[in-house]
Formats: structure tokens, C-alpha cells, sequence
């Protein structure tokens, strides 16, 4: 089952028919016209950073890595949703766990790695 705006398959805990997904597609679509490219760039540090790191890594983490190396924090914080989640659909990272993450008050969060790595 595809989904009506891009080119992903359905997933078994549905979050390409979800409201989240569209939420993240349109939280990426504003960061691109605010902060120009602004998906490209994140997918580049975020592939960049999923390379350096050996471990399993929260989107938190990468994120932080981005901005420190110049990346502007999109409007909204749920455009890396949607960065992570093509990442996934491109079979480039794969999620292996939870991670307590301090951006969601401890809350448990998928863990990534970059695929084929151990």
C-alpha cells in the first residue's frame, strides 16, 4: 500500500498512514522554505554522523551534531521525523532498540545505526 504523498510502502505499525508522518513531511517541507535545502543538508549530516558513530545513536544525538556543526534547528523539531524516517525508507539506517532520550523528558526512543554496521 503506498502512501498518497511519497513514495514509501505501507509499514506494519503504520506511521507512513499516520498522522505523525504527515505532520513530519510538513514540518520538513516549512524548514525548507524558511531555512532553504534544509532536508538535504539534515539527511547529510545525519548520514554523516550515523558513519562517525560505531554505536546505536538517538536522532537526538544526531541532531545536536548538525547543529553544532552549523545546521539551523528547523521550526519545527519534527522535521527530523521525517529525515530519519526516508533514511529508514532508503534502508540506509535501520532502528536496533530504545535509548532514554533527555529531549523527551526520559522518555524510551528509537535507537539507529547505520545499516549493515554491527
Amino acid at each position: 500500500m503506498k502512501h498518497p504523498t511519497d513514495d514509501s510502502t505501507f509499514d506494519m505499525f503504520g506511521f507512513y498512514g499516520s498522522k505523525g508522518h504527515e505532520m513530519a513531511r510538513l514540518s520538513s517541507d516549512r524548514a525548507d522554505r524558511e531555512l532553504g535545502d534544509w532536508s538535504t543538508k539534515a539527511h547529510n549530516f545525519l548520514m554523516q554522523f550515523a558513519r562517525l558513530n560505531q554505536n546505536p545513536f538517538l536522532v537526538e544525538e544526531a541532531r545536536a551534531y548538525a547543529e553544532l556543526c552549523g545546521l539551523k534547528a528547523p521550526p519545527d523539531g519534527r522535521a527530523w521525523g521525517h529525515i530519519v524516517q526516508t533514511a529508514r525508507r532508503e534502508q540506509l539506517l535501520v532502528s536496533c532498540g530504545y535509548g532514554i532520550a533527555k529531549s523527551s523528558n526520559g522518555s524510551p526512543k528509537v535507537l539507529w545505526k547505520l545499516k549493515g554496521t554491527t
